[in-house]
């Protein structure tokens, strides 16, 4: 269904997904099998800005496919994998003229997904219904930058948003 692995378990009430070919097939398709994998979606470091590329820049940038490296991005993201969202949602920014800096951030994502492609979103049933939730902001470090936060809710164990 749609790259998606799922498994459906009724004595320990649960079903859970994984996307391990899909990942896999894409990883292929973008010819980055010989990468290395890596443990991390984005380096903690990653700065990443509008860029005035030259004509040099937009020639060696026309052979990747980063639209369309990103859109895959989003579908995985869509599907099961929230915690990609932010990055997918930086990437995104650049779409219209993105440079080396922003291809090797996305190609580092990719290697993260590579590396968790086997990895199961596990929705499961308790009899108890307990509701957790999780957020985390930076610290807005950068002058003239938005603070930027999340949060994650869970119901009896399964992330629901």
């Amino acid at each position: 269904l749609l790259g998606i692995e799922i498994q459906h378990n009724r004595e320990h009430r649960f079903i859970r997904m994984r996307q391990t070919h899909y990942i896999n097939s894409i990883i292929e398709r973008y010819k980055l099998t010989n990468e290395q994998s890596v443990q991390t979606l984005m380096q903690p470091s990653t700065q990443l800005k509008t860029v005035l590329q030259t004509d040099n820049n937009r020639k060696q940038m026309s052979n990747i496919l980063y639209m369309n490296m990103v859109s895959t991005l989003r579908y995985i993201t869509d599907c099961m994998w929230p915690d990609i969202a932010f990055a997918t949602n930086q990437l995104a920014k650049y779409l219209n003229d993105p440079g080396m800096e922003h291809y090797l951030a996305l190609k580092h994502c990719y290697m993260y997904l590579k590396t968790m492609n086997n990895v199961w979103l596990q929705l499961s049933s308790t009899n108890q219904s307990i509701l957790n939730s999780y957020t985390d902001a930076d610290s807005m470090i950068q002058e003239g930058h938005c603070a930027i936060s999340g949060y994650t809710f869970y119901l009896s164990n399964s992330l629901v948003l």
